[in-house]
């Protein structure tokens, strides 16, 4: 098939055009803005002494006793995998059982916390049942 130049021309500069009109998405750039890291406060509105970031996709233990308040940050995610529990233990700094679950979306919150639980610990997942 044999194309003029005024018809090449015209190819190039409708792809040209629509190449133009077509979002780009960077998704690491999209990915890296996601926010995991919650924050543990001493006073009950999440002002007065915040911990370190932990990342609530790491289900390991954190010895937290007396503290008023975590910020649970704005995750971007959508739909389940939004979905986080806040395992509470009371008379343990081990998170050895749960005296309570906190079922939350990651929205960017203040959460309230009772002052009396010693441990901490956060799942990707739906609270399971008390188990203490």
């Amino acid at each position: 098939m044999l194309f003029s130049t005024t018809r090449v021309f015209s190819i190039v500069a409708v792809v040209a055009a629509s190449a133009q009109a077509a979002p780009s998405f960077n998704l690491t750039e999209l990915l890296g803005k996601r926010d995991t890291f919650a924050n543990f406060f001493d006073d009950d509105n999440c002002q007065t002494n915040g911990g370190i970031g932990v990342d609530m996709n790491n289900d390991g233990c954190l010895a937290e006793r007396g503290r008023g308040s975590v910020y649970i940050p704005n995750t971007g995610l959508v739909g389940p995998a939004n979905q986080y529990c806040l395992v509470k233990t009371h008379d343990s700094d081990a998170c050895n059982c749960q005296n309570q679950g906190f079922d939350f979306t990651a929205t960017g919150f203040c959460a309230k916390l009772d002052s009396s639980f010693g441990s901490y610990r956060f799942i990707h997942e739906s609270c399971g049942p008390n188990n203490c």
